[in-house]
């Protein structure tokens, strides 16, 4: 820790060498974490070169005290946002002819999005299913979900995780991107 506090006071100055340090530590990392929600090389590339733009560009607004790993990866986070924003609004326009309002547009995500993973539940076993929909669907407290149905809370629990689980795995990555669009847009 202290050697990155001493970098970070380095860097905030302007020196190249600790600049360097960093981009050393967080390249492959940032450029892994880019590739896991991009799903393509050329973009992740330019989420680690504009991460890594700003981190210069606003180096002396950095807090020697703050974890420079979590800026970094905050950078990096908004980078790949505005990157699936761009890519969202060139569907829009490839596929509609014209730009969709954006009140319009999410709703269509929302739609096609919550069609896709009720066609995803179907596929879980009956009661795993209905202990899904009872805390998703009706908002029910896993408590009451065991109260219920006669099972304990702990297994409520973990046929929610085992669905979320079996869920995940299911969904496409076209899919997951509109998931990542409407988390963190």
């Amino acid at each position: 820790m202290e050697v990155d506090t001493d970098n970070i006071t380095l860097l905030k100055k302007g020196d190249v060498k600790s600049f360097e340090f960093f981009y050393r530590a967080y390249c492959d990392r940032v450029y892994a974490f880019a590739l896991s929600i991009l799903k393509d090389k050329t973009d992740a590339k330019e989420v680690v070169q504009e991460t890594f733009l700003r981190l210069w560009l606003y180096r002396d607004k950095l807090d020697s005290g703050l974890s420079i790993q979590a800026y970094i990866f905050s950078i990096a986070k908004n980078q790949a946002i505005t990157i699936i924003r761009k890519r969202r609004n060139q569907f829009c326009n490839d596929i509609q002819g014209e730009e969709l309002t954006d009140e319009t547009h999410e709703q269509v995500i929302f739609n096609d999005l919550e069609k896709r993973i009720m066609e995803i539940v179907d596929l879980l076993p009956d009661r795993r299913k209905e202990i899904f929909l009872l805390s998703r669907r009706d908002g029910l407290l896993p408590k009451e979900i065991a109260l219920q149905l006669g099972l304990s809370v702990q297994t409520v629990h973990n046929q929610i995780s085992s669905a979320l689980t079996f869920i995940r795995e299911h969904v496409n990555e076209d899919l997951m991107m509109i998931v990542f669009i409407i988390l963190f847009s």
